[in-house]
């Protein structure tokens, strides 16, 4: 039986339907397929269906608490807490940060945005961190007030790793 320290959770769309699907990482960093739910659309009952059903077949954490990495959804984060309640932290996922920010700036500084989203969460502390989204911040808000907010709306929960003490590459 496997003990996870984290699970991912994200939808798709196929055909005009959500699929909601989650993998769970292991203490030994193997990454598990855990289950998918379809639904008409990615709400919070449908995930809860799925995170209940995983919780039930014997999911099980390798700690007191475990990390979910999730894109920006209400949702989704909405559910994970309903299911597991405070053991769970919740850590965004950058990649879709990143997405959502291209949406905001110009085509030629999409290299720059990647650049700076990839140095922010490749550092190794807390407090590095902390100064880089600030600046993060300041740089973006030369560009585009909906990027700024975008990021800002993420805050700290880009950060989670970093608290953990987690970071780097």
């Amino acid at each position: 039986s496997y003990r996870f320290v984290a699970i991912a959770v994200d939808s798709f769309e196929v055909s005009g339907r959500a699929l909601v699907a989650a993998m769970g990482v292991t203490a030994e960093m193997k990454k598990v397929p855990l289950g998918l739910k379809d639904g008409d659309s990615e709400n919070t009952e449908v995930v809860k269906d799925l995170l209940s059903s995983i919780r039930d077949r014997g999911f099980t954490i390798a700690g007191h608490l475990f990390l979910a990495i999730l894109d920006g959804s209400k949702a989704l984060k909405k559910a994970v807490r309903a299911v597991f309640g405070d053991s769970v932290l919740i850590q965004r996922c950058w990649i879709h940060k990143l997405r959502n920010l291209k949406k905001y700036v110009p085509d030629k500084l999409h290299g720059t945005l990647h650049w700076r989203m990839k140095k922010l969460m490749n550092l190794s502390s807390l407090q590095d961190a902390e100064k880089e989204l600030q600046s993060f911040a300041l740089w973006l808000q030369e560009i585009s007030h909906g990027a700024v907010e975008s990021l800002q709306e993420a805050g700290s929960e880009l950060l989670t790793l970093h608290a953990l003490g987690i970071a780097g590459e």
